[in-house]
């Protein structure tokens, strides 16, 4: 675990204004009600409550610069780091941060990104897991919550919003920052509902999905995955400071950039003993087409130096597969390609093999004439 440290920039006292939640959405009521998709709050309570926010910073000890920033109560648990895994495949980093009121339900997490491939074949998804490509709400179901709430009993759904454009935005603009172009984005916020042990929780997942447009097996990223979560009794009340610290996180654009150097230092040249300490596909096919096409060049020398050498002209057709015949009724001598035991020619001029020396149709139906080897 990484040590979070707070930054000395900001350590106050914020009112929780419930203007500048209204991406994030209220939705206690909403879905008690329900609606189909969060509904967003703009009123401010007569008393706004008063709380004391820190501003903290996630380092990445790797690169010895902050990776993350974020405000967050100052009394609350901080649990995470940014983690390095020595190789680029099938994932060279990862971020996660957990943070969570010691005397209340109250929990906010980041989940690890994760790269899957839509495959079924294990050597195109180059030690990826791999899954198809979902859209963003199914990766909460069907990945997040069995991989991330394990113990979550009776799951319900209870509002989800498709596509978020605001979601989806700050993707391509993450995606843009960090040199990724021509990209498939995917975006949902889905608030459901379930029991763990005898509490009751309600959470709130805002997933964002990324994957290049490229030929090939479809590569796909969680790009970012949030939880917002509290008991169901205190949901509406909590999501309103969640939803500030959600809104709060943000990445440090000079680790950014730092990150994106050192993965492509991690990119193995181009060489024979590149990558695993092995040769890679695309060097032992380099190797091959060299291969070939110095065998080829042989191979024309040869012939060019058998073909005009009168007493070789025997070893020379065995060589290429080819057999010497005469056409009885013309006397034309022809070369035809080896392999079969008998040759007819056509009144066309085709020429045809038969593994059968008595071939009926071809004697008889195209009027073929039988070719002889020659002596």
């Amino acid at each position: 675990m990484n040590f979070i440290k707070p930054c000395a920039v900001l350590s106050t006292t914020l009112i929780i204004h419930t203007a500048t939640l209204a991406w994030w959405g209220t939705t206690g009521r909403a879905a008690d009600a329900g609606t189909d998709r969060p509904k967003t709050t703009t009123t401010m309570a007569n008393t706004a409550p008063q709380i004391p926010l820190n501003q903290y910073a996630l380092p990445d000890p790797a690169l010895g610069l902050s990776a993350w920033t974020f405000v967050a109560p100052a009394d609350w648990k901080k649990e995470g780091g940014v983690y390095w895994t020595g190789q680029l495949l099938p994932l060279a980093y990862y971020s996660e941060l957990t943070l969570s009121n010691p005397r209340g339900s109250e929990q906010f997490e980041l989940f690890p990104i994760a790269i899957y491939a839509a495959t079924d074949n294990p050597m195109l998804a180059a030690g990826r897991p791999r899954c198809p490509y979902l859209q963003a709400d199914e990766c909460v179901t069907r990945i997040l919550i069995p991989k991330h709430r394990p113990q979550a009993q009776d799951l319900r759904v209870l509002a989800c919003d498709k596509q978020p454009a605001q979601m989806i935005a700050e993707a391509a603009a993450r995606a843009r920052t960090q040199g990724v172009m021509n990209c498939d984005f995917r975006a949902a916020r889905v608030l459901v509902e379930y029991r763990q042990g005898d509490r009751q929780f309600r959470e709130m997942f805002f997933c964002t999905l990324i994957a290049p447009r490229l030929p090939g097996p479809t590569v796909w990223c969680i790009e970012r995955a949030l939880g917002l979560r509290a008991e169901k009794a205190k949901f509406e009340q909590s999501y309103r400071l969640l939803g500030l610290v959600a809104s709060s996180l943000r990445e440090n654009q000079e680790w950014v950039k730092a990150r994106g150097r050192k993965l492509r230092t991690m990119i193995p040249p181009p060489t024979p003993h590149g990558g695993s300490g092995g040769p890679s596909i695309l060097d032992v096919s380099r190797s091959i087409s060299r291969n070939n096409d110095q065998f080829l060049k042989n191979i024309d020398a040869i012939n060019t130096q058998r073909l005009n050498t009168p007493a070789s002209d025997g070893w020379t057709r065995a060589y290429r597969n080819t057999e010497r015949v005469v056409n009885p009724s013309t006397g034309e001598e022809m070369d035809v390609t080896g392999g079969y035991l008998q040759y007819y020619q056509d009144y066309s001029g085709r020429i045809y093999g038969s593994n059968d020396p008595t071939d009926f149709y071809l004697q008889t139906e195209i009027g073929g004439t039988v070719l002889e080897p020659t002596r």
